[in-house]
């Protein structure tokens, strides 16, 4: 009876064990508000992705100074994520492109995620 109560207790926490800290390397170039900001999108958007199956492989930054101190940074970040479609496990790349821009008004935000590329098939 208590192992059946464990495993009980260990699904429920890893159902939702995509979080920032699984999904990022720990020296990820990616600005914090995107990195949270991503793994709610690609999380939300695909259900059926593993827990702990979504970590990030690389990022890329483009820095792009526009003019007199003003700079805005685009990522590329690829993802590997593991899934499982009709019970079957599968592996996918996923890459996103973001953008962080500058700017200081707090009623603005400053993020964006521009695509989202990769073929994951969910129920």
């Amino acid at each position: 009876m208590k192992l059946l109560a464990g495993l009980l207790l260990l699904i429920s926490f890893s159902a939702s064990a995509n979080t920032i800290e699984s999904i990022y390397k720990s020296d990820s170039i990616l600005h914090p508000l995107l990195k949270a900001e991503i793994a709610e999108v690609l999380t939300a958007e695909y259900s059926c992705i593993n827990a702990y199956g979504l970590h990030e492989v690389k990022t890329e930054v483009v820095v792009d100074e526009v003019d007199q101190g003003i700079v805005d940074y685009y990522y590329t970040t690829t993802f590997s994520a593991t899934y499982t479609y009709d019970f079957h496990p599968n592996n996918t790349t996923v890459v996103v492109r973001s953008a962080k821009y500058a700017g200081s008004n707090p009623t603005i935000k400053w993020t964006d995620i521009e695509s989202i590329e990769g073929h994951i098939l969910c129920d």
